[in-house]
């Protein structure tokens, strides 16, 4: 019976499932060609970015999923979508390629690169590009990129003109204008100097000769760590709810924690080891855990956590309902915790549950909710 119900699941999910679902489940070559027809379509754009983030070209992958965040997707395809689109972001961001948005003046222009080989980009245009000199090239002009290793930041590309943006003080983009030869067989014209027609803060001009001043009006992109730190030492203060049979506590608590990375979990993200000492007024309460986590979501504003481990407590509370209370317990305890990248700040919720009576028969448990700061070491930007 199992077994029949199991086969009439799979077969309801077949049926139900469209050709985009089915083109990302089977991910093979021919669903590559088959979708890249069906380009400029969105719904099949983001299934061709799933398509090769399952066939391991994340860079190729993340230029499909590109503006895929404002599509309203099928819902066979759209969990799927997102959780592929999250991990390639997550992985690009914590290696050294550097994301680059190839733009122009006007948009629209039509470009290729070696950086992406194969694929014909229209600017403006995000692709991740590894550490080197990249060429970029329309029909009529190229010019060549050098990238610095782990950098974000704007390749305007003109014809005949090689601009350089100001970028953050981490990022370094160096043009030299390469323009692709012509077949005309006349010679040669004289040079002629002409006064540029950009602006002084796109080409570097000089127009005073004196000191340059930065225009206070230009937005400069932040840096935030694309990872959680490799140490970092915090304190937490929050409120406990303690509950048993007899009724419940809420008191204040506060706590001392230390986290140490520990490798990276397949498929979900950073570990880490975790030692926090924390003190309860309900039943005067002190406790220490040993505990593991591991980030399960990364969003460029935080690290979501989720942590686990076992915990002993030590009362100093004398009696509850006149019955002597159990000095000294042990229990488990798990926790969900949202670190902002920008700011040493973390907000968590955390369950702690003894295994041992508090007082014959009854045992505590707590839910605590809590706001730190941390010291954070081994940031990675």
């Amino acid at each position: 019976m199992k077994w029949l119900v199991a086969t009439i699941a799979c077969a309801a999910g077949s049926a139900s499932a469209g050709p985009l679902a089915d083109a990302i489940a089977r991910h093979g070559a021919d669903d590559v060609a088959a979708l890249r027809g069906k380009l400029p379509d969105p719904q099949a754009r983001c299934a061709l970015g799933a398509v090769l983030a399952k066939r391991g070209d994340k860079i190729r992958a993340a230029l499909f999923f590109d503006g895929c965040e404002s599509v309203k997707l099928d819902a066979d395809i759209a969990d799927t979508v997102a959780h592929e689109r999250a991990r390639v972001d997550r992985e690009l961001e914590a290696s050294q390629l550097s994301r680059m948005t190839i733009d122009s003046d006007p948009p629209g222009v039509a470009v290729v690169t070696d950086a992406l080989p194969g694929e014909t980009l229209v600017t403006p245009a995000t692709v991740w590009m590894a550490a080197g000199t990249h060429t970029i090239a329309s029909a009529d002009h190229s010019m060549k990129v050098d990238v610095a290793a782990h950098a974000s930041g704007p390749i305007i590309f003109d014809r005949g003109i090689a601009r350089v943006v100001k970028q953050k003080q981490s990022t370094q983009v160096d043009f030299v204008d390469d323009t692709v030869e012509s077949d005309t067989t006349a010679p040669p014209s004289p040079d002629q100097k002409h006064p540029s027609m950009l602006p002084c803060r796109y080409s570097g001009c000089d127009t005073h000769s004196g000191e340059r001043i930065d225009d206070p009006f230009e937005v400069k992109p932040e840096r935030l760590p694309i990872e959680p730190p490799m140490l970092s030492l915090g304190l937490r203060a929050g409120a406990s709810d303690a509950f048993q049979a007899g009724g419940s506590r809420l008191a204040p608590s506060v706590a001392i924690e230390g986290r140490m990375r520990a490798g990276e979990l397949p498929h979900v993200g950073p570990g880490f080891v975790d030692a926090r000492l924390d003190w309860s007024s309900a039943f005067d309460t002190f406790g220490a855990s040993a505990q593991y986590g591991a980030v399960i979501f990364a969003p460029r504003a935080a690290w979501l956590s989720a942590l686990a481990g076992v915990r002993g407590v030590m009362r100093t509370s004398g009696a509850i309902d006149a019955m002597p209370v159990e000095r000294a317990g042990i229990g488990y305890t798990a926790a969900l915790e949202l670190a902002l990248r920008a700011l040493p700040v973390t907000v968590g919720v955390r369950y702690d549950e003894d295994l041992t009576d508090i007082v014959p028969g009854v045992r505590e448990r707590a839910v605590i909710v809590e706001l730190g700061g941390e010291l954070r070491a081994g940031l990675r930007y």
